[in-house]
Protein backbone atom coordinates (compact mmCIF):
# COMPACT_ATOMS: atom_id res chain seq x y z
CA UNK A 1 0.00 0.00 0.00
CA UNK A 2 1.19 3.38 -0.76
CA UNK A 3 2.10 5.93 1.48
CA UNK A 4 -0.18 8.29 0.61
CA UNK A 5 -3.26 5.72 0.96
CA UNK A 6 -1.85 4.95 4.54
CA UNK A 7 -2.03 9.01 5.08
CA UNK A 8 -5.36 9.18 3.49
CA UNK A 9 -6.59 5.98 6.13
CA UNK A 10 -4.91 7.79 8.96
CA UNK A 11 -2.15 5.15 9.65
CA UNK A 12 0.93 7.09 9.37
CA UNK A 13 0.81 10.65 8.98
CA UNK A 14 2.82 13.18 6.28
CA UNK A 15 3.90 16.61 6.28
CA UNK A 16 2.05 19.19 6.43
CA UNK A 17 2.27 21.66 3.19
CA UNK A 18 5.05 23.97 3.63
CA UNK A 19 3.23 26.95 4.23
CA UNK A 20 1.25 25.39 7.02
CA UNK A 21 4.27 23.90 8.92
CA UNK A 22 6.36 27.33 9.29
CA UNK A 23 6.44 28.91 12.92
CA UNK A 24 4.64 32.38 12.83
CA UNK A 25 6.10 35.15 11.85
CA UNK A 26 7.29 37.09 14.44
CA UNK A 27 7.02 41.02 14.17
CA UNK A 28 10.12 43.11 13.24
CA UNK A 29 10.48 44.49 16.86
CA UNK A 30 10.12 41.16 18.16
CA UNK A 31 13.46 39.89 15.65
CA UNK A 32 15.34 43.15 17.15
CA UNK A 33 14.34 42.44 20.66
CA UNK A 34 15.39 39.10 20.71
CA UNK A 35 18.97 39.49 18.81
CA UNK A 36 20.39 42.81 20.48
CA UNK A 37 18.02 41.96 23.60
CA UNK A 38 16.73 46.22 23.19
CA UNK A 39 13.91 47.73 21.31
CA UNK A 40 15.28 50.03 18.29
CA UNK A 41 14.02 52.87 20.13
CA UNK A 42 16.37 52.11 22.62
CA UNK A 43 19.29 51.15 20.95
CA UNK A 44 19.02 55.00 18.72
CA UNK A 45 18.58 56.65 22.29
CA UNK A 46 22.44 55.10 23.46
CA UNK A 47 23.39 55.48 19.70
CA UNK A 48 22.85 59.21 20.07
CA UNK A 49 24.06 59.72 22.94
CA UNK A 50 27.35 57.63 21.74
CA UNK A 51 27.36 59.99 18.45
CA UNK A 52 27.46 63.36 20.90
CA UNK A 53 30.58 61.57 22.20
CA UNK A 54 32.22 61.07 19.46
CA UNK A 55 31.33 64.56 18.12
CA UNK A 56 34.33 65.95 20.86
CA UNK A 57 36.77 64.46 19.19
CA UNK A 58 35.46 63.63 15.76
CA UNK A 59 33.62 66.52 14.59
CA UNK A 60 32.97 65.03 11.36
CA UNK A 61 31.99 61.60 12.41
CA UNK A 62 28.43 60.14 10.80
CA UNK A 63 25.60 59.44 13.25
CA UNK A 64 24.95 55.91 11.04
CA UNK A 65 28.49 54.79 12.11
CA UNK A 66 28.20 55.36 15.77
CA UNK A 67 24.77 53.23 15.53
CA UNK A 68 26.85 50.92 14.03
CA UNK A 69 29.38 50.56 16.71
CA UNK A 70 26.63 50.34 19.63
CA UNK A 71 24.50 47.94 17.98
CA UNK A 72 27.77 45.75 17.18
CA UNK A 73 28.63 45.99 20.72
CA UNK A 74 24.85 44.77 21.88
CA UNK A 75 25.50 42.32 19.41
CA UNK A 76 28.65 41.34 20.92
CA UNK A 77 27.97 40.94 24.84
CA UNK A 78 24.31 39.39 24.33
CA UNK A 79 25.82 36.63 21.78
CA UNK A 80 28.03 35.71 24.22
CA UNK A 81 31.36 37.78 23.46
CA UNK A 82 32.07 35.98 20.21
CA UNK A 83 34.09 38.16 18.15
CA UNK A 84 33.64 36.05 14.89
CA UNK A 85 30.42 35.14 15.52
CA UNK A 86 29.38 38.70 16.44
CA UNK A 87 31.38 40.16 13.36
CA UNK A 88 29.54 37.67 10.77
CA UNK A 89 26.14 38.82 11.73
CA UNK A 90 27.13 42.37 11.93
CA UNK A 91 28.46 41.89 8.55
CA UNK A 92 32.06 43.80 9.47
CA UNK A 93 35.44 42.41 9.81
CA UNK A 94 36.96 40.61 13.58
CA UNK A 95 39.24 43.73 13.61
CA UNK A 96 36.56 46.10 13.44
CA UNK A 97 34.24 43.89 15.46
CA UNK A 98 37.09 44.73 18.21
CA UNK A 99 37.57 48.15 17.63
CA UNK A 100 33.75 48.61 18.20
CA UNK A 101 33.75 46.81 21.12
CA UNK A 102 36.21 48.52 23.05
CA UNK A 103 35.11 51.72 22.15
CA UNK A 104 31.89 51.37 22.96
CA UNK A 105 32.51 49.58 25.90
CA UNK A 106 34.41 52.44 27.39
CA UNK A 107 32.29 55.07 26.89
CA UNK A 108 29.43 53.29 28.67
CA UNK A 109 32.08 52.68 31.39
CA UNK A 110 32.82 56.57 31.31
CA UNK A 111 28.65 57.35 32.08
CA UNK A 112 28.38 54.19 34.78
CA UNK A 113 28.88 57.47 37.48
CA UNK A 114 25.71 58.95 36.19
CA UNK A 115 23.58 55.72 36.43
CA UNK A 116 25.17 53.33 39.26
CA UNK A 117 25.56 55.65 42.59
CA UNK A 118 24.97 54.58 45.94
CA UNK A 119 22.26 56.66 47.70
CA UNK A 120 22.77 59.61 49.91
CA UNK A 121 21.36 59.85 53.10
CA UNK A 122 18.35 61.41 52.11
CA UNK A 123 17.41 58.80 49.97
CA UNK A 124 18.43 56.00 51.90
CA UNK A 125 15.79 57.20 54.53
CA UNK A 126 13.47 57.09 51.17
CA UNK A 127 14.39 53.66 49.90
CA UNK A 128 12.33 50.66 50.19
CA UNK A 129 13.04 48.26 52.80
CA UNK A 130 12.11 45.25 54.42
CA UNK A 131 12.55 44.27 57.73
CA UNK A 132 14.02 41.02 59.58
CA UNK A 133 14.38 40.82 63.08
CA UNK A 134 13.40 44.84 63.78
CA UNK A 135 16.31 45.52 61.29
CA UNK A 136 15.24 47.52 58.28
CA UNK A 137 17.15 46.02 54.68
CA UNK A 138 17.75 48.52 52.60
CA UNK A 139 20.24 47.15 50.10
CA UNK A 140 21.76 43.24 48.80
CA UNK A 141 25.15 42.54 48.14
CA UNK A 142 26.41 39.10 45.99
CA UNK A 143 28.88 38.23 44.28
CA UNK A 144 29.78 36.27 40.74
CA UNK A 145 32.61 35.52 38.73
CA UNK A 146 33.00 36.32 35.05
CA UNK A 147 35.53 34.34 33.14
CA UNK A 148 38.49 36.01 31.03
CA UNK A 149 41.68 35.01 29.70
CA UNK A 150 44.82 34.83 31.61
CA UNK A 151 46.60 38.25 31.57
CA UNK A 152 50.47 38.60 30.74
CA UNK A 153 52.52 38.23 33.32
CA UNK A 154 49.46 37.23 36.06
CA UNK A 155 50.80 33.94 36.32
CA UNK A 156 48.30 32.17 38.63
CA UNK A 157 46.83 35.18 40.30
CA UNK A 158 43.56 35.24 38.43
CA UNK A 159 43.12 31.42 38.82
CA UNK A 160 39.82 30.33 40.61
CA UNK A 161 40.02 26.80 42.01
CA UNK A 162 36.82 25.85 44.04
CA UNK A 163 36.44 22.78 44.09
CA UNK A 164 32.86 21.30 42.80
CA UNK A 165 32.31 24.93 40.56
CA UNK A 166 35.15 27.04 38.94
CA UNK A 167 38.39 26.19 37.89
CA UNK A 168 39.73 28.76 35.81
CA UNK A 169 40.74 32.48 35.05
CA UNK A 170 38.14 34.78 35.97
CA UNK A 171 37.59 38.25 38.06
CA UNK A 172 35.39 39.09 40.49
CA UNK A 173 32.20 41.10 40.26
CA UNK A 174 30.33 42.75 43.37
CA UNK A 175 27.33 43.55 43.19
CA UNK A 176 25.24 45.81 46.07
CA UNK A 177 21.86 46.64 44.33
CA UNK A 178 18.92 47.66 46.25
CA UNK A 179 15.47 45.95 47.00
CA UNK A 180 13.97 46.62 43.83
CA UNK A 181 16.76 45.52 41.74
CA UNK A 182 18.26 48.79 40.80
CA UNK A 183 22.43 47.90 40.88
CA UNK A 184 23.86 51.15 43.25
CA UNK A 185 27.47 49.95 43.08
CA UNK A 186 29.61 47.67 41.34
CA UNK A 187 33.26 46.38 42.30
CA UNK A 188 35.34 44.92 39.18
CA UNK A 189 38.95 43.84 38.44
CA UNK A 190 39.61 41.96 41.42
CA UNK A 191 40.97 38.66 40.73
CA UNK A 192 38.74 35.30 40.98
CA UNK A 193 40.96 33.79 43.06
CA UNK A 194 39.68 36.46 45.89
CA UNK A 195 36.92 35.71 48.37
CA UNK A 196 33.87 37.49 48.14
CA UNK A 197 34.61 39.25 51.99
CA UNK A 198 38.00 40.02 50.39
CA UNK A 199 37.27 41.52 47.47
CA UNK A 200 34.58 44.18 48.43
CA UNK A 201 37.15 45.21 50.94
CA UNK A 202 38.33 46.30 47.75
CA UNK A 203 35.97 49.54 48.05
CA UNK A 204 36.70 52.20 49.98
CA UNK A 205 33.56 54.46 48.63
CA UNK A 206 30.73 51.58 50.01
CA UNK A 207 32.31 51.58 53.22
CA UNK A 208 32.10 55.18 53.65
CA UNK A 209 28.69 54.64 52.77
CA UNK A 210 28.22 52.26 55.10
CA UNK A 211 29.78 54.16 58.13
CA UNK A 212 27.09 56.87 57.20
CA UNK A 213 24.29 55.02 56.89
CA UNK A 214 21.48 55.63 59.81
CA UNK A 215 20.62 53.85 62.37
CA UNK A 216 19.22 50.69 62.13
CA UNK A 217 19.82 50.18 58.46
CA UNK A 218 21.48 47.55 57.00
CA UNK A 219 22.44 45.92 54.08
CA UNK A 220 22.01 42.04 53.77
CA UNK A 221 24.42 39.29 52.32
CA UNK A 222 25.39 35.57 52.52
CA UNK A 223 27.45 33.90 55.36
CA UNK A 224 30.75 34.93 52.68
CA UNK A 225 30.76 38.35 54.05
CA UNK A 226 30.54 37.17 57.98
CA UNK A 227 32.09 39.76 59.25
CA UNK A 228 33.02 42.51 56.74
CA UNK A 229 30.68 45.31 58.42
CA UNK A 230 28.33 46.11 61.16
CA UNK A 231 26.13 47.60 58.94
CA UNK A 232 26.12 44.07 56.77
CA UNK A 233 23.99 41.73 57.78
CA UNK A 234 25.08 38.20 56.98
CA UNK A 235 23.21 34.60 57.44
CA UNK A 236 24.58 32.30 59.86
CA UNK A 237 26.69 28.91 59.39
CA UNK A 238 25.52 26.11 60.99
CA UNK A 239 22.20 28.22 62.55
CA UNK A 240 20.55 26.88 66.10
CA UNK A 241 16.55 27.16 65.74
CA UNK A 242 15.93 30.87 66.02
CA UNK A 243 19.48 31.35 63.91
CA UNK A 244 17.39 29.59 61.08
CA UNK A 245 14.51 31.61 61.68
CA UNK A 246 16.57 34.89 60.67
CA UNK A 247 18.11 32.79 57.97
CA UNK A 248 14.97 31.98 56.64
CA UNK A 249 13.73 35.64 56.03
CA UNK A 250 16.66 36.82 54.88
CA UNK A 251 17.09 34.22 52.27
CA UNK A 252 13.78 35.18 51.06
CA UNK A 253 14.97 38.84 50.69
CA UNK A 254 18.41 37.79 48.92
CA UNK A 255 17.11 36.33 46.11
CA UNK A 256 16.22 40.05 44.46
CA UNK A 257 20.66 40.34 44.06
CA UNK A 258 20.50 36.36 42.44
CA UNK A 259 17.46 37.17 40.18
CA UNK A 260 19.68 40.67 39.09
CA UNK A 261 22.91 38.73 38.53
CA UNK A 262 21.04 35.79 36.99
CA UNK A 263 18.84 37.79 34.54
CA UNK A 264 22.16 39.46 33.45
CA UNK A 265 23.81 36.55 32.70
CA UNK A 266 20.98 35.04 30.81
CA UNK A 267 20.24 38.29 28.69
CA UNK A 268 24.10 39.43 28.41
CA UNK A 269 25.59 35.86 27.95
CA UNK A 270 28.99 37.57 28.02
CA UNK A 271 28.91 37.44 31.87
CA UNK A 272 28.04 33.31 31.59
CA UNK A 273 31.41 31.32 33.11
CA UNK A 274 30.98 28.21 30.70
CA UNK A 275 31.54 29.01 27.49
CA UNK A 276 33.63 31.89 26.50
CA UNK A 277 36.26 34.35 27.89
CA UNK A 278 36.47 37.59 27.78
CA UNK A 279 39.39 38.91 26.43
CA UNK A 280 42.12 39.93 29.26
CA UNK A 281 45.44 39.62 28.03
CA UNK A 282 46.55 42.60 27.96
CA UNK A 283 44.82 44.52 30.85
CA UNK A 284 41.64 44.21 33.09
CA UNK A 285 40.22 47.45 31.35
CA UNK A 286 37.89 45.92 28.54
CA UNK A 287 36.14 43.12 30.50
CA UNK A 288 36.01 46.21 33.63
CA UNK A 289 34.11 48.16 31.18
CA UNK A 290 32.06 45.29 29.74
CA UNK A 291 30.94 44.41 33.59
CA UNK A 292 30.08 48.41 33.91
CA UNK A 293 28.30 48.51 30.58
CA UNK A 294 25.93 45.19 31.56
CA UNK A 295 25.29 47.27 34.92
CA UNK A 296 24.40 50.67 33.12
CA UNK A 297 22.21 48.89 30.65
CA UNK A 298 20.02 47.19 33.53
CA UNK A 299 19.77 50.73 35.37
CA UNK A 300 18.67 51.84 32.27
CA UNK A 301 16.64 50.13 30.13
CA UNK A 302 15.93 46.46 31.39
CA UNK A 303 12.89 45.34 33.36
CA UNK A 304 13.11 41.89 33.75
CA UNK A 305 14.16 41.12 37.04
CA UNK A 306 10.51 42.05 37.67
Amino acid sequence: MSANLLAAAGIIRTHAPKHKRTKAVSSADADHISTYRLSPDKISTVAKEFHEHRMIEHPNCHYQVSYKMVEAFISYISGGGYYRQAARSEGISKPTMILYSRKVASYFSSTAAQHIKLPSTQEVSEMTGRYVEGKKVIGLVDGFLMKIQRPDHARDEFYSARPGKYYYDSMNIQYVCDLNGKIIHVLTGVSGRAHDKNAIEWSPRLRTWLDNLPPNHYILGDSAYLGYHEKCLTLFRNPNHLQQLFNNEAARIRTKVENVIGAQECIWRILMTKENRVPAKSGLAFPSDVCLSVAVLHNRFSNYVF
